[in-house]
């Protein structure tokens, strides 16, 4: 990790600057009413702050671009505790950490009548345990260099969280894992870490396939779906799985994973993962659309997911 930071510190690439016309754009899309951070600041205070803070703001991001240096203020995090609903409240995994960081950072089976085994996969606290370095290592050997590989690595280096619980706050402890869900770059992160496991699928061309395409994995962020045509293929798919998630650190709830057959031939089939046998279901959801075994999407359905990604883009779209 050394060697790749003296390289990149080396690398004669900069950041274009920020002005304050990009963020007041910014600023002005940010949601109200929100929890505020460790130090009890809120979107509204950036909201109404007037020129003199969006001035400070444009001083204080291009100085960070400058430097690559993020201050310690802004890798705080405050972390409320969130029962999960029917859990025992006794245990505290069945508890889910919401963090506050700083306010300043800113058909083709069906028409053929073959068989179709879906797959969902449950990365178990998925965006909590990417490791950071392994993030940094990963993201440089996927093109990531440079002043944005050194900017990206000071973010996630030595960040703060204080547990919030009950009225009263704990002391700061440093995070060596997590990256920060609802960020913009959070889900690319993601897809980065799991990159081996799906260049990994696509390499042996076991799966689905459309044509001469391949799409037995598709994927987005942490909601992976195995497409198979045959249980042997889901089975090797699997293989592949348990293999990459063991050196990637990535842990599969291999109870929260489930099967769809469509155009069943009247065949039982026996998948396991992690030694576990995987439960078929009539119908399964990824990615907010749901599959059925007859394969009658349900159309209304479709049309609402499809409605709300669309307005999500929209809005990165603005951003950027």
């Amino acid at each position: 990790m050394e060697t790749i930071f003296n390289i990149c510190e080396n690398q004669e690439i900069t950041i274009q600057p920020v002005t304050s016309t990009e963020i007041t754009k910014r600023i002005s899309i940010l949601k109200r009413k929100k929890a505020g951070d460790v130090e009890g600041l809120t979107t509204e205070h950036l909201i109404y702050g007037g020129t003199e803070l969006t001035e400070f703001l444009v001083t204080l991001i291009n100085n960070i671009f400058y430097t690559k240096h993020v201050p310690e203020v802004i890798k705080k995090g405050l972390l409320t505790p969130v029962h999960k609903k029917d859990k025992d409240p006794t245990i505290p995994s069945n508890y889910r950490g919401i963090t506050v960081i700083s306010i300043i950072s800113i058909n083709e089976a069906k028409d053929k009548n073959e068989c179709l085994i879906l797959i969902t996969l449950d990365a178990e606290k998925a965006f909590d345990v990417v490791d950071h370095m392994h993030l940094s290592w990963k993201l440089y050997h996927q093109g990531i260099n440079g002043a944005s590989w050194l900017l990206i690595k000071e973010r996630y280096n030595k960040t703060t969280t204080q547990d919030k619980s009950q009225g009263y706050i704990s002391e700061t402890f440093v995070n060596e894992q997590g990256v920060k869900q609802g960020g913009i770059l959070t889900a690319n992160f993601y897809r980065d870490y799991n990159k081996n496991i799906l260049d990994t699928l696509e390499s042996t061309n076991i799966g689905f396939k459309i044509g001469t395409n391949y799409v037995g994995c598709p994927t987005c962020a942490d909601d992976i779906m195995l497409c198979a045509g045959s249980e042997h293929d889901a089975s090797t798919q699997l293989r592949i799985i348990e293999n990459c998630t063991k050196n990637d650190r990535v842990k599969i709830n291999s109870k929260k994973n489930e099967i769809l057959m469509i155009n069943k031939k009247n065949k039982d089939i026996n998948l396991q993962l992690l030694n576990e046998k995987i439960d078929e279901k009539q119908n399964i959801k990824h990615l907010g659309i749901e599959r059925q075994e007859k394969n009658n999407p349900n159309v209304e359905n479709i049309i609402s997911v499809a409605r709300a990604t669309m307005h999500s883009l929209l809005v990165l779209d603005y951003m950027e």
